[in-house]
């Protein structure tokens, strides 16, 4: 929901210049990465949780059925979206007549899909000309499959006493590297080395269960009023302070919060994990219908990502055939474009999981440890 409401902010067609508006939404809607920054960091825990627990019942982890798990949870609809992002949107958006319409370029950096088919379009996105929000959205698909297929080897082969050490260079090298490049947005956004801190300390989490170390003991011990103080309230505030950052004074400062901040917001992230990981509270079971409504999104959500920006396209267009225009100042409009798009790609994401994704995980049953 972080990324879908980032998006709306920047892509949705809404033209307003004011002061106002651009104060408001970069206090209060652009903060997307987040969203990006708690899937890494959520990817972290249960990639090396599942790899852990796997190498210290069975004594080994097998590496081959790992790989097939996560590209037949990954591929069949990552490459779905790259066909119709690269081949069939084009065709269809020409068709219509909306070549120079749409409030953003999809046509641009076409010919930068090859990086996404190998799994690097993350580092297309900071090395060349990004190429359209629709392929460029999957960046972040870039980086998990990067890490899986370098994380189940390290873990195989060494020893679990030192991944910690190893796991907390990789944060050190990561905050250096930004700190080096904090004024290059795009490197500091996509580049693996910037984001391998994320899924670093989402690790780390799971090697401190797998050693049920004294922090997470300290952290089940947490009641929900502290729990809260300490991590929710400490969000909110570091959520609507972020766009200061670049205002900080001398300029070494600056560099340096730019670097720590993605740390903080992953450590933030880490205890809500956790905190769900071990209490097994009512929420994460969803005893009410608006609980169950939420963790079924989740289980869709893969697909959410994924569509969501090429069923905007379509939402413009059919918007344009009926007379309105697809870049406009109308509030309701944009309200209207936002449910619209948001209704239509929960109904084809959960088209796509219930008579593509689930029948494809069936034969995961296959290669199972």
């Amino acid at each position: 929901m972080l990324v879908f409401i980032s998006h709306a902010a920047f892509f949705f067609g809404y033209n307003n210049t004011s002061l106002k508006w651009e104060k408001f939404r970069e206090i209060f809607l652009t903060h997307g990465d987040l969203g990006v920054t708690f899937f890494f960091v959520l990817s972290g825990f249960l990639i090396t949780y599942l790899l852990m627990s796997e190498k210290y019942q069975k004594g080994e982890i097998d590496i081959k059925k790992f790989y097939v798990r996560r590209l037949l949870r990954i591929w069949p609809v990552y490459f779905l979206t790259i066909l119709i992002a690269v081949w069939v949107l084009p065709f269809f958006v020409e068709l219509m007549g909306l070549r120079d319409k749409l409030p953003f370029d999809i046509f641009s950096g076409l010919q930068s899909y090859p990086w996404y088919v190998f799994f690097v379009g993350n580092f297309n996105m900071f090395l060349n000309t990004p190429p359209s929000v629709t392929l460029a959205i999957l960046w972040s698909i870039s980086v998990e499959e990067q890490f899986y297929l370098l994380w189940p080897l390290v873990v195989k082969f060494i020893k679990r006493k030192y991944l910690i050490v190893l796991l907390a260079s990789v944060i050190l090298v990561s905050i250096i590297y930004r700190f080096n490049n904090a004024y290059d947005y795009n490197t500091v956004e996509y580049s693996t080395f910037s984001v391998m801190s994320d899924i670093a300390i989402g690790c780390i989490v799971a090697w401190l269960f797998v050693e049920k170390n004294k922090i997470i003991l300290w952290v089940k011990s947490l009641s929900r009023l502290k729990s809260f103080l300490f991590c929710y309230l400490t969000l909110t505030v570091l959520v609507l302070s972020r766009s200061f950052i670049y205002d900080v004074d001398p300029e070494w400062a600056r560099r340096a919060l730019i670097a720590i901040e993605p740390v903080v917001f992953a450590i933030l992230f880490s205890f809500i994990i956790a905190r769900l990981a071990l209490l097994r509270d009512r929420f994460a079971l969803g005893q009410n219908p608006i609980q169950k409504i939420l963790i079924y999104l989740g289980r869709i959500s893969y697909g959410l990502y994924c569509y969501h920006m090429i069923v905007l396209v379509g939402v413009l267009a059919i918007l344009y055939q009926g007379g309105y225009e697809t870049i406009y100042q109308s509030i309701p409009q944009l309200l209207a474009v936002f449910f619209c798009t948001f209704f239509i790609v929960v109904i084809i994401s959960m088209a796509s999981y219930h008579f593509i994704e689930r029948r494809v995980l069936k034969l995961k049953k296959n290669f199972q440890w």
